[in-house]
């Protein structure tokens, strides 16, 4: 009997065990639909930032990748030298004859960018500077330093062609300190003419240039007609002055081995007048220069530079009009060049 009654426990509380798993607990419908709402929000939400970050990445990688083939079919051109240089040149003038040594600095080249549609050029060198000039004997020993630059910005207006035309616009300036051992710079007008070689001078100009640009994977070929605008600041016997010069030029690169340019030109100041002596006087100067630069495998480069130029003046006198036509000596330099690349030089 008492096992029946336990049996029927057993059974009853099976029975209630099975009713219990099998009868789901009662939830909150207003509950349940809330959740769905909440997550489908967030779901839908999370879809559209996905949908909108595509489409930016899309939007911005598509160009890249455009620009990236176009730039490997069209390699940029890329060519200069930057390191230590040591330089010797001589040179003559209306002071006498000079021969000067200088240690320093210089950075140069020529590269396309924007895909070949624009050229910088630039040349950059900072220097010690040491010689002498043959204005006194013995000669007269002048150390100091020097310092030229300039930079051009041109733009190709036909990227995707080899020759196209060319615009380009240029700003140079040179400043040079020169001055004798155990003379003080102000006392330099006490000896025999120093200028263009001794003292300070400093000078400025802009150009602007149009021609033709050849430019292909290794070669880069300029041939320009410019127009120039130059200063001249003071010296000790020379007054200020400012030229407008026209001329021609040439450069041809080749990439990582060879820069060669050439240059004529002349220019003229306005007229100068002189109250004292009664007259005026226009300055006209006629020149050229020439560079050669070799670029070897191992970044090393030799440079030689070679200039020609030769001032007139006329003259005329405001009382009897009579006119006079003077010339300088011409003024010729040349100067060997020797560059050590420091890092990598291109």
């Amino acid at each position: 009997m008492n096992q029946k009654v336990a049996g029927a426990g057993e059974n009853a509380r099976g029975i209630e065990s099975e009713s219990t798993t099998r009868v789901p607990a009662q939830t909150n419908p207003w509950r349940e639909g809330e959740r769905f709402r909440s997550w489908y929000g967030r779901r839908h939400v999370m879809m559209r930032v996905e949908r909108s970050l595509s489409s930016v990445l899309l939007g911005a990688c598509l160009p890249l990748g455009l620009l990236g083939g176009r730039a490997a079919a069209e390699p940029a051109f890329d060519s200069g030298v930057r390191g230590a240089i040591v330089d010797a040149g001589i040179g003559t003038g209306a002071a006498g004859d000079d021969l000067m040594f200088e240690l320093g600095g210089q950075w140069a080249g020529l590269r396309s960018v924007r895909e070949r549609l624009c050229l910088l050029q630039w040349d950059a060198l900072v220097a010690g500077r040491g010689g002498y000039l043959a204005s006194e004997h013995p000669y007269l020993l002048l150390v100091g330093a020097r310092e030229t630059a300039w930079a051009e910005g041109g733009y190709r207006f036909s990227a995707s062609k080899r020759w196209s035309a060319y615009a380009g616009a240029r700003l140079a300036n040179e400043v040079r300190i020169m001055v004798h051992p155990g003379l003080a710079l102000s006392a330099l007008d006490t000896i025999n003419n120093v200028d263009g070689v001794g003292g300070v001078a400093a000078s400025g100009a802009i150009r602007a240039d149009f021609g033709a640009s050849l430019l292909e994977a290794e070669r880069s070929l300029l041939l320009v007609a410019f127009v120039e605008e130059a200063l001249e600041a003071a010296e000790i016997n020379t007054p200020g002055r400012a030229f407008t010069t026209f001329g021609i030029g040439a450069r041809f690169d080749i990439a990582r081995r060879l820069t060669a340019s050439v240059e004529i030109a002349r220019g003229v100041t306005p007229a100068r007048a002189d109250p004292l002596l009664g007259l005026t006087d226009r300055t006209t100067r006629t020149g050229g220069a020439a560079i050669v630069r070799k670029l070897f495998s191992n970044g090393m480069w030799l440079s030689a530079m070679a200039s020609l130029e030769r001032d007139t003046d006329h003259v005329v006198y405001a009382g009897s009009g009579a006119t006079y036509d003077t010339a300088d000596a011409p003024s010729f330099g040349l100067t060997f060049l020797y560059g050590l690349p420091l890092g990598r030089s291109k």
